[in-house]
């Protein structure tokens, strides 16, 4: 054994490339992914914050590559996505184009142009019963007191999880939950369909391509439009983790009691 771990040891980790989303921003989550913009193949890391700041980068070759100091690669900061008011918690890449669909503590899911910030959709999360009335907001004019720490709040909604689920970003799932409770699951699908990106410059090339080779933003007409199609308690306690299977019919969920879950995602069971 000891011979054998002499022989065959794992090659370490090489750090590629450093960089900072920002003071005061934290990082909460991120996500990469390789993202094919003909004739090129560009790499892009996604942020999402503390602050509620979504930071798309693309990572590209280090110019300046006699410098002993310096890294293989270096991230360029490509948009920033601005909507969310709370925590981000989760991100993801459309599987084919270039958004972004993020879900954070303010209650809503997001979608956003990668290439410029702009945003293209709000899911607003709900964590009541599906077979029951919308719980009513408080008025606060109604209040007993006008101390805002005495009032009464409506009560946080914390989605934890958002995914795409098919190919062509048509489907989008959430998973939300209050800070106790129940946690459900949210389904749903475009009226109008995503936009996908036409063929671009030819200028750069893998991994190198400078952000001016993403294809042009997407019009008014192609700005995704999303319907629900279902909403079903998923956990009866607050859900911490989520994982979609790559083919888009199975989701596994993490609580934070400590229990796994498995859904068919068509069957709903």
């Amino acid at each position: 054994d000891t011979y054998v771990a002499e022989e065959e040891k794992a090659e370490e980790a090489t750090l590629l490339a450093k960089t900072s989303v920002g003071k005061g921003y934290g990082a909460n989550v991120a996500t990469y992914s390789a993202c094919h913009v003909p004739p090129n193949l560009l790499h892009f890391v996604a942020v999402g914050c503390e602050n509620g700041t979504l930071v798309n980068f693309q990572l590209t070759q280090t110019k300046d590559e006699q410098s002993p100091s310096s890294l293989p690669f270096e991230f360029t900061k490509v948009s920033e996505c601005q909507g969310h008011t709370k925590a981000i918690c989760a991100i993801n890449f459309h599987p084919r184009g270039t958004q972004l669909l993020s879900s954070a503590k303010d209650g809503t899911a997001r979608i956003f142009d990668a290439r410029n910030g702009a945003p293209l959709a709000v899911l607003k999360c709900e964590v009541h019963d599906p077979a029951g009335p919308a719980p009513v907001a408080p008025d606060p004019t109604k209040a007993k007191t006008r101390d805002p720490r005495m009032m009464r709040r409506a009560p946080q909604i914390l989605v934890r999880g958002c995914a795409y689920g098919d190919l062509e970003g048509r489907v989008v799932y959430a998973v939300a939950s209050g800070k106790r409770g129940p946690a459900y699951l949210t389904r749903w699908r475009t009226v109008v369909p995503s936009h996908r990106a036409p063929p671009a410059s030819s200028s750069g090339g893998p991994p190198g391509a400078p952000p001016s080779s993403f294809a042009p933003a997407p019009t008014a007409t192609t700005t995704p439009s999303f319907q629900r199609e279902y909403r079903i308690q998923c956990s009866p306690v607050p859900v911490s983790a989520t994982s979609l299977s790559s083919d888009g019919t199975l989701l596994a969920l993490g609580s934070v009691e400590g229990s796994i879950s498995l859904y068919d995602l068509f069957s709903r069971s």
